[in-house]
């Protein structure tokens, strides 16, 4: 019985709609698209031989980072590497380097945790430890 009442809702609807005009699938937000993740990110991750690595990670809009990583304890000297990054097709984890020097972050409002190296946050009692907050 409810079908026959709302059947002329559909063909009403359906009679609004242009032939061959199809409707675009909603996408849905992502961090990508939604939020305001260009910026500079910083934090002090951990370390098996030092006191923490001080890092600080800037991503531009047009797909380009910077990462500088100095070694707490171990002589001041930083680490800079440049390069692209890319997102994966969800639009929410970025990709920083190739082969050994590959690093993989989730994207959230003004923070971003650094992933294990299978690509899942990193969890327990040092979760905290990993993440990388924005500060412009």
């Amino acid at each position: 019985m409810r079908a026959l009442v709302l059947l002329p809702f559909a063909l009403v609807l359906a009679a609004c709609q242009p032939d061959g005009v199809r409707l675009p699938d909603p996408t849905g937000d992502t961090s990508q698209n939604a939020l305001d993740w260009a910026g500079r990110y910083e934090g002090l991750l951990p370390c098996a031989d030092c006191a923490g690595i001080r890092s600080v990670l800037d991503l531009t809009e047009d797909g380009h980072f910077t990462l500088s990583e100095t070694y707490e304890g171990k002589g001041g000297t930083a680490f800079v590497t440049k390069g692209r990054f890319t997102w994966d097709a969800a639009g929410s984890v970025i990709t920083l380097g190739k082969g050994s020097d590959l690093r993989r972050f989730k994207v959230g409002e003004g923070r971003i945790w650094h992933l294990d190296q299978q690509g899942r946050v990193i969890d327990g009692a040092l979760a905290e430890n990993y993440i990388l907050t924005k500060s412009r």
